[in-house]
């Protein structure tokens, strides 16, 4: 067997195998979503002041709720998370951040949308 005809046989395995091993063993992995991507522009989704010192206050100007955000930084990692804000307006604190780039995931009722932010 060719080293691609294996690479090949082993992203179809990891493809079937991890997402059921996270579910299996309650691991927080990341699965593949049917969520519709939004765009900014569309929701009408204001982040200000970017870049932040402390704060950071999410608004939707068409009034449609934000459900969740999710913070991550540059690698990837999830570090911090808000669940149930239900509100056209929520202030995220930056509670000991270090500085540098972070990707915001604003979830609302039809999907996401993400947006760069910077601590200074």
């Amino acid at each position: 067997m060719s080293a691609a005809k294996g690479r090949t046989y082993i992203d179809s395995i990891m493809g079937y195998f991890a997402p059921r091993a996270c579910a299996v063993l309650d691991l927080p992995c990341s699965t593949v979503s049917t969520e519709q991507v939004l765009n900014r522009e569309n929701t009408q989704l204001v982040v200000a002041p970017n870049p932040a010192s402390e704060t950071v206050r999410f608004t939707s100007k068409l009034g449609e709720p934000i459900l969740s955000v999710e913070l991550y930084d540059i690698n990837g990692r999830l570090v911090q998370n808000h669940y149930n804000i239900n509100n056209a307006q929520f202030i995220m604190n930056r509670n000991g951040l270090t500085p540098g780039f972070y990707i915001a995931k604003v979830r609302f009722e039809g999907g996401f949308t993400s947006q760069k932010i910077m601590f200074d």
